[in-house]
């Protein structure tokens, strides 16, 4: 029996950019602040490693349209790394539950503002793949004519 998806589901690609985005814009900030295995990790490489986290994660998350997921992942990326390193700065103890609602809310302009992009662009979607049916639907009776 083959299980219907939901647009709620997440495809594969999508849960490797989670990843991406969660071990490059969220990882460094703990290393930083000692949290992490000690990798040597300046502020400067940091900002660089969730500025790449955020293009490549925020493309995977989000591919249609493609410049929605680049500038919501740009965005959301740099400001997660920031919030966690700010938070985690002269910490003992932090629990996962902490770093989770730090770093979404941090990237949550981000990711709104990747939605609303993706929602400009949905009517133009739309539109397009009507055009796409009209025309192959044309082709099809031209061809049975």
């Amino acid at each position: 029996m083959v299980k219907e998806s939901s647009p709620d589901d997440m495809t594969v690609v999508q849960k490797a950019g989670l990843l991406v985005f969660v071990f490059l814009c969220g990882l460094p900030a703990l290393e930083m602040n000692g949290f992490g295995i000690g990798f040597p990790i300046s502020l400067q490489t940091g900002i660089t490693c969730a500025t790449l986290g955020g293009l490549v994660g925020g493309a995977m998350i989000c591919s249609r349209p493609l410049y929605a997921g680049i500038i919501g992942g740009l965005l959301a990326g740099p400001a997660g790394l920031l919030a966690v390193y700010f938070y985690t700065q002269n910490r003992v103890e932090v629990w996962n539950l902490e770093l989770v609602l730090v770093q979404g809310v941090a990237s949550l302009p981000g990711f709104l503002i990747g939605k609303y992009l993706k929602g400009l662009a949905a009517p133009h979607q739309e539109s397009q793949s009507k055009r796409d049916r009209n025309a192959a639907f044309a082709d099809d009776e031209s061809e049975s004519a």
